[in-house]
């Protein structure tokens, strides 16, 4: 491999072997970087008292052809009357050298492996465990006492909280219908379904909140819609008030939308020693299609110290037309913590 197949960089390099072998790059708990394919057994069952949420499609994905091409011709294998998908290559670098038998044996080794992956997509919400993997293949059993298999294709880890293994895929029905009649209906129908379903973007925290005179941002949640609509944020804070002198404290919400303070809208609360609880609303009278938006609330409190422990804040957006999830935007926020600067008073003497 060089520059001269169009790989430049190394990850171009490992990209081009893992897709010759019908896998994916990743790095392995020793830092090592590995080629792993998916996997072909279920290395997990997660009963319904395993898992706290599960959505599971009622279509399963497989692949029934494969077409590969270069610049010189098309390579094709699988096929015949299976009303699987076909996956289409049309960049492939390690198959644009060679002769044409071994071009075709590239095709079909690498669909070998493909119309292996006969799984069903789904998404699982559960305790963490760092067992699982990118790649692993987890039995989902039903009450109906099927158990459809999914493939952990998206994983998502929270530090001392919930793991959300996610399994995508194409429905075959929707992507091979012949004369594209029953595709668009559907198509429209669902588009219709999105746009009048109730969607939900819900926030915890994770970890114990001490609010004193600075702010302390208490929830962050990042939000879009596939259309123009409105909706609201909702909260609820178990907290505990510790007035300094035995006097009520005061407490202060402050809301920022796109790391804008809300300038008009800042509730207040006093508050006496012991627990309560605050309930938050603020109203989003419009949300632009295809914007995402940023809201985060900090807290500020005066005449003595509010705590929230963990899991205290149980917090939510919600509207009509907006998008069932937001893709990350690159942004990564970070909190540090530090300790008191302690000053050594020093004497100068001037002669």
């Amino acid at each position: 491999m060089s520059a001269a197949d169009g790989l430049t960089t190394w990850r171009d390099c490992v990209a081009a072997i893992a897709q010759l072998l019908g896998g994916f790059g990743t790095v392995d708990r020793a830092g090592r970087l590995v080629i792993r394919q998916f996997a072909k057994t279920s290395c997990v069952s997660l009963g319904a008292d395993a898992r706290s949420e599960a959505g599971v499609s009622d279509f399963r994905c497989h692949y029934a052809a494969l077409t590969v091409a270069t610049q010189s011709g098309s390579y094709a294998a699988g096929g015949g009357q299976d009303t699987g998908l076909t996956m289409a290559i049309a960049d492939m670098p390690l198959a644009e050298k060679g002769l044409p038998d071994t071009r075709q044996g590239i095709t079909d080794n690498l669909f070998a492996e493909l119309r292996q992956l006969d799984y069903t997509p789904a998404t699982v919400t559960m305790p963490g465990d760092p067992a699982l993997e990118p790649g692993d293949r987890v039995a989902l059993p039903q009450a109906d006492g099927t158990a459809p298999e999914m493939l952990v294709t998206h994983f998502v880890w929270h530090y001392h909280g919930r793991q959300t293994l996610k399994s995508v895929g194409r429905n075959p029905y929707l992507t091979n219908n012949s004369d594209g009649t029953t595709e668009k209906l559907l198509r429209k129908v669902q588009n219709s379904a999105e746009s009048k379903r109730l969607v939900y973007y819900s926030f915890t925290n994770t970890a114990a909140l001490t609010v004193r005179t600075a702010e302390t941002p208490a929830v962050s949640i990042a939000f879009a819609a596939v259309e123009d609509t409105s909706a609201m944020f909702l909260a609820q804070l178990l907290l505990t008030a510790e007035p300094e002198g035995g006097d009520p404290l005061t407490l202060e919400v402050r809301y920022y939308v796109n790391e804008v303070r809300v300038e008009n809208f800042t509730p207040q609360q006093r508050l006496l020693a012991g627990a309560h609880t605050l309930a938050l609303f603020y109203p989003f009278a419009s949300v632009e299609a295809n914007a995402a938006k940023r809201l985060s609330v900090r807290l500020v409190c005066t005449g003595g110290t509010v705590k929230i422990a963990p899991y205290s804040i149980k917090a939510t957006v919600t509207g009509q037309g907006m998008a069932s999830e937001l893709p990350w935007d690159g942004t990564l926020q970070f909190e540090e913590l530090l300790m008191p600067l302690q000053l050594t008073e020093r004497k100068v003497i001037l002669e």
